[in-house]
């Protein structure tokens, strides 16, 4: 439908100012040309404080705008396709309540890189490439280290498919009932 052939870096996300596309887009900037032909940037997620402007201007800028494919919203039923035909997904958020699109990314067999520095981190585990900071040059290394590296792409899809099977609706539910019970179950203090 938009195009792609497969082995491209991915972002689905809202273009909010904490999502921080600009970081990815400035550490693929960083990538060399053949690299960036061999993999572009698909970003995909509607647009928030004119984030999604601020990142075309970025490309632009940087002279990546034809290495950048900005998507804009697309529907569900196109995310799991995303997803499996991608090298890498990348979210270096500083802020998430769960980051379901990571474990999304993991279901579909898309090597996740991500930040330690909100939930990410914690819902990743170790099936993802996870960096402690949010800093232009470990990230473009870790850009490159996932396109140059086989067999890490591989262990990590690998474990990536295994974690990803514990986040289920089912288990949610559960946990969550489970929670109801014990605070109706606790006298108050």
């Amino acid at each position: 439908k938009f195009g792609l052939k497969p082995g491209y870096f991915l972002w689905i996300s809202n273009f909010s100012p904490y999502k921080q596309a600009e970081l990815l887009i400035a550490a693929y900037a960083r990538l060399a040309q053949e690299k960036r032909q061999e993999h572009p940037l698909v970003m995909a997620g509607g647009n928030w404080l004119n984030g999604l402007e601020n990142a075309r201007a970025q490309a632009k800028m940087l002279g990546i705008e034809n290495d950048v494919v900005f998507l804009g919203w697309i529907d569900d039923e196109m995310l799991a396709p995303l997803y499996r035909q991608a090298a890498a997904f990348c979210l270096a958020s500083r802020e998430e309540t769960f980051g379901r699109c990571v474990i999304e990314a993991m279901a579909c067999g898309a090597p996740p890189l991500t930040t330690a520095l909100s939930s990410l981190g914690e819902v990743a585990g170790d099936a993802a490439l996870t960096l402690s900071e949010l800093e232009l040059e470990p990230f473009a290394l870790a850009l490159t280290r996932l396109v140059s590296d086989a067999a890490l792409r591989a262990d990590l899809r690998a474990k990536g498919l295994e974690h990803a099977r514990a986040f289920t609706w089912e288990r949610c539910a559960a946990q969550t009932l489970g929670c109801y019970q014990r605070a109706l179950d606790t006298e108050p203090a």
